[in-house]
């Protein structure tokens, strides 16, 4: 932990550094991404030639020359409290899971634009490389001899090729974007006791002490994804629209998928398969000038994607399995606000945005041997959040060629959670979990950034920090059958200390 707080620290200090030595440099300035990320990424309230990323019609707007773009951005996320606790008083049962830990993420970009016959035609390269490792323990207060170390780790390498094109085709403009993309992803669970270690445990149900499935469900994929955009831009009147619909799904024959699960015992399961998805969504922006200094951005925006990963295979101790895992994400995004360009060239923008975010998870393992036994959970979790944002940032050019930005980004949402789970041997009902849960996530996160040009060009730093927390509690009933049963309550709160930063070019 001394040695991520090191890094941590060292990292600001340059970042930091690097802040003030470009604060006194002046020059002509025109913006790329890190304008948009020392502004609290404000896409749709602030307008930004960057915006050509999300609406591709934009890019027949970003000029005549050829310009050559280069961006990366670090974000440090450190965890010191991620805890799932499942409480059953009547039993004296109590299964804390207590976690903390980090996560790293780095985004990389080059790409370049140029004309081509009467419109203009944009290449990029995307890296988007996650790595999270958390430590922890569970102590059943009720039972000692079901004590644990746990380690849960997640790892993410998506690599992504864009071709956009737009061009003018009278008052409007037309484009499109086609997204090749390939995906590296890994969960994995491990437990550990004097005896040994169990990784990737399928059967949480058999006992709730096993369940580190609230943390993340284990899998190991890599697939190639398909992505495209369409998009139209133009104005009724004075009214500036732009619309862009998108869709994806994973290739066909080009996706692999596994779970792998062993123990000290000497017991290994390797389940192969492949993954399926798809994705759609729209993004529509609008802005009202009232006059040539103040507008009124609206953004509506929603997208949702489905997943789904399965397998089969043996166990080395002779039974059968076959497991299928589902993921389901819906996301919404409507609001507006207000920007003003001040003096100068200077602006202040503000905006607040409601968003409905909604994920589902359905894992489902079916083990036969002398049993048929289903480990069944319909949902794992069921998740909705209806947050309120509020987004604003602000611009100072001080000179002709350079602009300071501030961004600041504050939410709050409320949740709810439902866990379901059972087990069925022989088509016969055993075990039965359920537990809803309700609660808040809120955070705050504050940015800076700096925009100059030197020559022909144009470099942005930034940095940023924020603090998130979310927490929710609730009740359920806990049903063994034959064995116990009873009323249960449960707790789930994780705390995010964020710091990043990062650089972009445009030549």
């Amino acid at each position: 932990m001394k040695i991520c707080f090191r890094f941590i620290n060292k990292t600001a200090l340059l970042l930091v550094g690097m802040f003030f030595i470009f604060l006194f440099v002046s020059a002509q300035a025109f913006a790329w991404q890190g304008r948009m990320a020392g502004a609290g990424d404000a896409y749709g309230l602030c307008e930004d030639e960057s915006d050509f990323l999300i609406h591709p019609a934009a890019i027949a707007s970003s000029g005549k020359e050829t310009n050559f773009y280069g961006s990366y951005r670090l974000t440090y996320d450190y965890v010191p409290k991620w805890d799932n606790k499942m409480d059953v008083p009547s039993l004296n049962r109590d299964y804390p899971f207590e976690a903390k830990g980090h996560e790293w993420k780095n985004e990389g970009q080059l790409g370049m634009a140029s004309t081509l016959g009467t419109g203009r035609i944009g290449f990029f390269f995307d890296y988007l490389g996650k790595r999270a490792k958390y430590k922890g323990e569970e102590n059943d207060y009720g039972s000692t001899t079901n004590d644990f170390d746990t380690k849960i780790q997640s790892k993410t390498d998506n690599f992504n090729f864009r071709t956009l094109y737009g061009k003018p085709l009278g008052s409007i403009k037309l484009g499109g974007e086609l997204q090749i993309s390939h995906k590296d992803e890994e969960n994995k669970n491990t437990l550990i006791d004097s005896a040994g270690s169990l990784q990737n445990a399928f059967r949480i149900t058999n006992s709730a002490q096993y369940d580190l499935y609230k943390y993340m469900i284990p899998f190991r994929s890599d697939y190639y994804e398909a992505f495209g955009k369409l998009s139209i831009e133009g104005a009724l009147g004075s009214v500036k629209n732009t619309f862009t619909v998108k869709g994806g799904t994973i290739l066909p024959f080009a996706s692999n998928n596994k779970y792998n699960y062993h123990n000290s015992g000497g017991t290994e399961v390797s389940m192969d398969g492949e993954v399926k998805s798809w994705n759609a969504g729209l993004d529509y922006w609008v802005r009202f000038p009232l006059n040539k200094d103040v507008s009124l951005p609206f953004v509506i925006s929603i997208s949702h994607k489905k997943t789904e990963r399965d397998g089969s295979g043996n166990s080395n101790t002779g039974f059968n399995l076959t497991y299928k895992h589902q993921t389901e994400d819906t996301n919404a995004t409507i609001g507006g606000g207000t920007d003003f360009n001040l003096s100068k060239g200077s602006r202040i923008a503000i905006g607040l945005y409601y968003d409905y975010l909604r994920t589902n998870q359905i894992m489902k393992t079916i083990e036969t041997a002398a049993n048929t036994d289903i480990y069944n959970y319909p949902e794992y979790p069921s998740k909705k959040e209806n947050r309120v944002t509020l987004k604003a940032m602000n611009e100072i050019k001080n000179s002709s060629g350079f602009s300071f930005l501030c961004g600041l980004n504050v939410f709050y949402g409320k949740v709810k959670n439902n866990f379901l789970s059972n087990r069925t041997r022989n088509s016969s009902a055993q075990q039965d979990t359920r537990l809803s849960m309700d609660g808040n996530n809120w955070g705050v996160n504050l940015s800076f950034g700096t925009n100059f040009k030197t020559d022909k060009v144009t470099i942005e730093p930034f940095i940023n920090a924020g603090f998130y927390r979310y927490k929710v509690n609730g009740n359920g009933y806990y049903d063994w059958g034959l064995i116990e049963s009873g009323a249960l309550t449960g707790e789930s709160e994780k705390t995010d200390w964020l710091i990043g930063g990062g650089l972009s070019v445009k030549y």
